[in-house]
């Protein structure tokens, strides 16, 4: 049907708005076109622009199409397709369509005009907004009177607004107070997220320099924890840790310049602690004995340290965290020697070599570094910690002048990473050696150390079977093995290991084997693999090899490929747009 209706059918109704031309159509047209807009075959369909369009099927009758076309709020034209439109303008269908399009319009603008519908719920925010301060405030003490642990988290959150002595100390004994042998669920969870805003609030002191207010915590949470550590296991924090952290805030502190009544305070605080065993028990007692060293005189420092730790030592025994302590001290006073002694005796405490490996590459002497770590490697058992000491000795072997040490220290190192990069990097370390001794300490041991890697390789249980196989082809290239690189491509199922390892046999293979080995692995890859991917695999492949001055065989390779895969268009493709 035509969208635009005959001029001389729509002079009645034309230029007036919807409700007008329904105002003047007669109350038996209007009840009819009601009718009919009601009916469920009745459907309306804005076609835009202006126009739309209505169209009726009553049961077993034909399909009627009538359109009324809008400039703004008045109608410009009208049509229908029925008898009697043609006869009597306008028609039933007329008058459903103009009533159903002035519907749409009405509701259109109450939904524009409707108020916005309030929100279904009051969030928390808003209600806090609403609310009377002293209201509020009158809430929150009655409900904590009748509530204690909300109480509580009221004290652990603002004690540090209150100006009155102790103010921490009565939160963190109700905190920590116990009802049983050990903390319950709910109490473990309540005094771990205490102790999340506490170390909070030791973070915003240190940073603004609040020393009072970082004393004051401080001093009462370490003595409070160190006694309940041991019926602590359920809560996330590690009490141990969380009491050293403080104390070393307060060897901070103490280092800071403070007011002198403060350091007084700090220092009678500290004597008192160093009479409580529980510090030591649970592996603290150095870093509480590192805070008696930085409350000493400038002058003093390193010795009134030492003779505490040698009487810890005889009153708790030579406890781990101790020895770490004196050892540290004494590297951090230039008495090497002395620390050195008391090393030898405890190779098998990793944190303590660790610390003294530190020390002695910060000193410059790295070849006594590395002579201690080889002793240590020698002791330790934690497979972990003889992987790092194998890392520092394969790093620092050549800078030291010690390349006989990389055939026993590299393989490892290699194992674990999966990768040959520690490899290259034991002789990148060769410092300021000459250039001709670096030149022979490659030719000398970078073949032993090769070799070393490559039996340790083929015994690793945890390497994958990929892993294994890329590193032993790469260790056999670079080792000249060439044939046996041959036999390993030929075993291997991994496309990955063919990709890399192939190409760079270009030159070190006779023609007619690399021939072969190219052509059987080409064959291998694409057999009962079809699409692009293994058609990619084998151009890129053949590409690879056609790079380094062979394009001759690959294009050979390639043309046998051609002939006998003809009917795989992808493999075709790809190959083509590789070797052109």
């Amino acid at each position: 049907m035509s969208s635009k209706p005959p001029a001389t059918l729509a002079a009645p109704l034309t230029r007036l708005a919807l409700d007008e031309a329904l105002a003047a159509l007669s109350d038996e047209l209007n009840d009819a076109g009601q009718e009919l807009r009601d009916a469920p075959e009745f459907r309306v369909d804005n076609r835009g622009q202006g126009l739309w369009v209505a169209r009726v099927a009553a049961a077993g009758e034909q399909v009627v199409e009538s359109e009324v076309q809008l400039s703004g709020r008045r109608i410009r034209d009208y049509a229908c397709e029925c008898g009697a439109f043609a006869k009597t303008s306008p028609c039933a269908h007329v008058a459903a369509l103009l009533a159903a399009v002035h519907l749409r319009r009405q509701v259109r603008t109450a939904r524009r005009s409707a108020p916005p519908k309030p929100p279904k719920t009051v969030s928390t925010r808003r209600l806090l907004q609403s609310v009377d301060e002293a209201d509020l405030r009158s809430f929150v003490a009655d409900y904590a009177r009748r509530h204690p642990d909300f109480a509580l988290d009221l004290r652990v959150r603002f004690a540090e607004g209150l100006s009155v002595p102790n103010r921490f100390e009565s939160v963190v004994r109700r905190l920590l107070k116990r009802t049983g042998k050990s903390y319950g669920p709910s109490q473990a969870r309540r005094i771990s997220e205490a102790l999340e805003q506490f170390a909070e609030q030791r973070a915003r002191f240190v940073a603004e320099r609040a020393f009072l207010d970082l004393f004051e915590l401080n001093s009462v949470l370490a003595p409070r924890l160190i006694v309940v550590a041991a019926k602590a296991d359920r809560l996330r924090v590690e009490i141990p840790e969380y009491v050293a952290a403080c104390l070393g805030e307060l060897a901070q502190l103490a280092l800071a310049s403070p007011p002198p009544v403060l350091l007084e305070r700090l220092e009678t605080w500290l004597a008192e602690q160093l009479t409580r065993g529980a510090y030591f028990r649970q592996g603290v007692g150095g870093t509480l004995i590192g805070l008696a060293d930085a409350l000493a005189p400038a002058g003093d420092r390193g010795e009134r340290a030492l003779g505490l730790l040698a009487a810890a030592e005889r009153d708790h025994g030579a406890l781990p965290d101790l020895i770490e302590a004196r050892t540290r001290l004494l590297y951090a006073h230039d008495r090497a020697e002395e620390a050195e002694a008391i090393l030898l005796a405890h190779l098998h405490v990793a944190p303590l070599v660790n610390a003294a490996l530190q020390a002695e590459v910060a000193a410059g002497r790295t070849a006594r570094a590395v002579r201690l770590a080889e002793a240590a490697h020698e002791r330790q058992t934690d497979p972990a910690e003889r992987l790092l000491l194998a890392r520092f000795i394969a790093a620092a072997a050549a800078q030291v002048g010690r390349p006989e040490l990389l055939p026993r220290y590299v393989p490892p190192v290699v194992v674990a990473d999966a990768d040959l990069d520690s490899l290259g990097g034991a002789f990148a370390t060769a410092g300021e050696a000459p250039i001709r001794q670096r030149v022979e300490v490659h030719q000398q041991w970078l073949t032993a150390t090769r070799e070393a890697c490559l039996a340790a390789v083929e015994v690793a249980a945890s390497l994958r079977a990929e892993r294994r196989d890329a590193l032993r082809a790469e260790l056999l290239t670079d080792l000249g093995r060439y044939a046996e690189v041959e036999s390993l491509l030929y075993r291997t199922h991994y496309a990955t290991v063919v990709a890399a390892h192939l190409p760079p046999l270009v030159g070190r293979l006779p023609d007619p084997d690399l021939d072969l080995l190219l052509d059987s692995k080409l064959r291998e890859h694409l057999a009962d693999r079809f699409g692009r991917g293994p058609a990619e695999w084998a151009a890129a492949l053949l590409d690879a090899v056609a790079r380094r001055s062979r394009g001759d065989l690959a294009a050979g390779v390639a043309g046998r490929l051609r002939r006998d895969y003809a009917q795989r268009p992808a493999l075709i493709d790809a190959l083509d747009a590789a070797l052109l």
